[in-house]
């Protein structure tokens, strides 16, 4: 009787070491590894694995000793001597490295047997976890497969079986596989490939994108759309477009343009409203008050005066000095000042004060026929209380006031008073009282800040009146309980 024995002796263990030169650290690396312990036989991958190894029996029989360990000349890699002689079938050293999102787990394998090549397997994956389930599975004896994707959203499949999304290296059984790429807004690609185990195939999918939509709702339904400045839509719906950025703008009759930026992916679909505004109505518009011109209730203001003061009668002097009328018109200026409040349609100018002077001498006559002249004319205007009414359109603010004028005026009388030519003076100072009334626009600048041109005229049915025109600027304020013309 004879008898056939097979005997299997296991293949050496393969040594895993995790160096501290990495991204990760080596506990968090083997972690990720340990997992998969289970699909390496014969890897002494956790420390659990190495332990009892260590506490194993020696073999029998024994590894024999390297020769180099004899003659080192015979061995151009001591290192891979030193594993064979530990009874080793070889060595891996595990980095991962981190590149933005992306981890990278990189094995590089070293045979104890002088002819056997290095060899290095890198896996990828979203995590430091699928990048270990990637390598291991080269590892293991299954293909792999290197995707480079656009757009990086797209995600990969083999077969029906999802690997996973964006570019990396994928683990995928031998065979003959159907590699596909989608993405929502660009149109699918395949690949066909035939992968033995532990082949690695590079994939490169640029996916076309397909158009992208607009939902447009239009108010009015009339309105026309231009995409780009080019003619694109004339009604409610759903329009396509190239993916992209791009400026819309709806136009119709009777309504102020709109136009909106959007940017807009592949196979997206935008809603977009024009709610359209009607275009005002210039003439309801200049018809209503700008609500700056009722913003705030008191102003102050100041304005240069130019007044014209008509010939007439005089009555001031003594004796042969005395002055019944004057021959001729006078030009006098200088500066108007007030203070009032303004109503919606009524106003008060609470006090107005002007000083006016700089008068060229004029005619008088003087007793006897004799002529004389009037000098240094000054007239200081003081109007308490004058009432009006408003009338704002818009930032234009017509106005008319009235009321009375108590004016102080003074000058000097001088005349011929013999025939040897000698002058004599007299100084007069005297009250005028005179009704009058003053005509003018403001121009609202901004809530604040008003622009005034007026002209006025004072001494109605009085002796030498004086018609005035003023220029000036005016500051509106609120307080002591007024408001926008309403006190509070």
């Amino acid at each position: 009787m004879s008898m056939l024995v097979t005997l299997v002796l296991a293949a050496p263990p393969v040594l895993w070491r995790f160096p501290a030169d990495a991204d990760a650290a080596p506990a968090d690396v083997e972690a990720a590894l340990a997992p998969l312990a289970g699909t390496l036989p014969d890897h002494l991958l956790t420390g659990a694995q190495r332990a009892a190894w260590l506490a194993a029996p020696a073999p029998t029989p024994a590894p024999a000793l390297p020769a180099c360990f004899v003659d080192i000349g015979a061995c151009p890699q001591p290192e891979r001597a030193a594993l064979e002689a530990l009874g080793l079938g070889g060595r891996i050293d595990a980095r991962a490295q981190r590149r933005d999102t992306q981890w990278t787990l990189r094995l590089d394998w070293s045979s104890s047997a002088q002819s056997v090549a290095p060899r290095t397997l890198v896996g990828q994956g979203a995590t430091l976890q699928q990048a270990a389930e990637n390598v291991v599975a080269e590892l293991a004896g299954q293909a792999t497969v290197r995707v480079h994707v656009e757009p990086a959203s797209a995600k990969v499949y083999a077969g029906a079986v999802l690997l996973g999304e964006g570019a990396g290296t994928y683990a995928v059984p031998p065979g003959a596989l159907d590699v596909r790429a989608e993405a929502e807004g660009y149109a699918p690609a395949t690949v066909k490939v035939a992968l033995t185990a532990g082949d690695a195939a590079d994939l490169t999918f640029k996916l076309p994108a397909v158009a992208a939509y607009v939902n447009l709702r239009l108010n009015p339904e009339s309105a026309r759309v231009t995409l780009d400045h080019l003619p694109f839509s004339s009604g409610t719906g759903k329009h396509a477009l190239a993916p992209g950025a791009h400026l819309l703008r709806a136009e119709a009759e009777g309504f102020e343009a709109f136009e909106r930026r959007v940017d807009v992916k592949a196979g997206e679909t935008l809603e977009i409203v024009f709610d359209m505004t009607p275009k005002a109505d210039l003439s309801a518009r200049y018809a209503r008050p700008h609500p700056d011109a009722l913003a705030k209730a008191l102003y102050v203001r100041g304005a240069l005066r130019t007044s014209r003061v008509s010939a007439g009668e005089l009555g001031l002097g003594s004796g042969l000095l005395r002055a019944e009328k004057t021959t001729d018109a006078a030009e006098i200026g200088g500066l108007d000042l007030g203070v009032g409040w303004r109503g919606e349609l009524l106003e008060v100018e609470a006090l107005g004060l002007a000083w006016l002077g700089g008068a060229d001498a004029h005619g008088a006559a003087l007793p006897q026929d004799r002529a004389g002249l009037v000098e240094d004319l000054q007239r200081l205007v003081l109007r308490p209380a004058w009432v009006g009414v408003r009338w704002p359109r818009w930032r234009v603010d017509p106005y008319a006031r009235l009321g009375i004028s108590a004016v102080v005026e003074s000058l000097t009388i001088r005349g011929v008073l013999d025939t040897t030519g000698g002058r004599k003076a007299s100084e007069q100072t005297h009250l005028l009282w005179m009704v009058g009334g003053e005509l003018g626009c403001r121009a609202q600048i901004d809530d604040t800040w008003f622009a005034q041109l007026s002209g006025s005229y004072e001494g109605v049915g009085a002796d030498r009146p004086q018609a005035s025109f003023q220029v000036g600027l005016g500051w509106t304020f609120d307080a002591l309980g007024f408001a926008g013309g309403v006190a509070r």
